[in-house]
């Protein structure tokens, strides 16, 4: 199960990149033996570093497979999502209807 460590170092990694709270949320939430990391973008600042912030829950997530089925394992996996907040994606939604 993903450990508040790792939020904690998702946290810092996006302070690095300049992004606080207001940018950005991260969430944690558990599911049966798993759990769940979700990165939510909020405003431009943060949807401009969206590669860098990719490339930080790739470096995050961890998951077992079967060795021979590939199968995801169940238990003990951390899965982590990255997306932008609905009130952001209605205010990109309005900027294009303006345009």
């Amino acid at each position: 199960m993903a450990s508040s460590n790792e939020v904690k170092s998702i946290r810092a990694s996006l302070k690095k990149l300049g992004l606080s709270n207001r940018d950005v949320s991260v969430r944690e939430t558990f599911g049966g033996f798993s759990s769940m990391i979700r990165i939510e973008i909020k405003n431009d600042k943060a949807n401009e570093l969206r590669t860098e912030i990719d490339s930080i829950a790739k470096s995050e997530e961890f998951y077992e497979r079967d060795e021979r089925t590939q199968e995801i394992l169940s238990g003990g996996n951390t899965f982590i999502t990255v997306s932008t907040s609905n009130d952001f994606q209605e205010e990109l939604y309005q900027r294009t209807q303006n345009s």
